[in-house]
């Protein structure tokens, strides 16, 4: 990420000005005193360079967090994600809202390699379900899934492309559920495609296609 400005520490000195303002990089800043006429002032070379620091960190970090890549926040989801789960849970279930699924799953000795999955259900049998949900998921992670489900599915069908159907970040995590759900199931055993087709099913039954 680069960001530029246009600014002077005096009329007559044009020049740059190379600061370490975050540890993403160092930034660059130009200089042409007629762009900030606040400068014209009185101000002293030194008090120019105090504002300039201090207005380039501000638009900076504005900069990186406009720029930074977006979290889906999952609680925003809880009342569909609790529906849905409500029709392949029977028993009791909860939802349970964690920073890292495969850390979570190591502190309770649950084996789980994928560092970065966002949903995980766990059945107990008699005594219920339980969802795992990774509370900010990262907009990269979700593209990364709906891209593997993109590609399977292109596979099976060249022509088949499911995933312009999951068009909102509800559809999205509804969908990294159910197809989660299913590789559980005895007829999918964990064959990701057969998990996909099961998830498109079922959502479509439960209506989130319908125009």
């Amino acid at each position: 990420m680069k960001l530029s400005f246009i600014l002077s520490l005096s009329k007559d000195t044009p020049g740059a000005l190379l600061l370490p303002l975050t540890p993403h990089g160092l930034f660059l800043f130009t200089v042409n005193y007629q762009l900030l006429p606040v400068f014209k002032t009185g101000l002293t070379k030194w008090t120019d360079m105090v504002v300039l620091i201090i207005r380039g960190a501000i638009l900076n970090f504005l900069t990186y967090h406009q720029d930074r890549r977006r979290n889906m926040n999952a609680r925003a989801y809880e009342d569909v994600l609790r529906r849905t789960f409500d029709n392949y849970c029977q028993m009791p279930q909860n939802i349970v809202y964690v920073e890292n699924i495969a850390e979570w799953c190591q502190k309770e000795g649950i084996p789980e390699p994928d560092t970065e999955k966002p949903v995980k259900v766990i059945s107990k049998g008699e005594a219920g379900c339980k969802m795992i949900v990774r509370e900010e998921i990262p907009d990269h992670i979700v593209d990364e899934r709906i891209n593997a489900m993109h590609i399977r599915g292109q596979v099976e069908n060249v022509a088949l492309d499911r995933a312009d159907k999951l068009d909102s970040d509800e559809k999205k995590i509804v969908f990294l559920f159910l197809s989660e759900y299913a590789l559980g199931l005895s007829d999918i055993e964990d064959n990701e495609l057969l998990a996909d087709n099961w998830a498109f099913d079922e959502m479509e039954k439960l209506g989130f296609f319908k125009k």
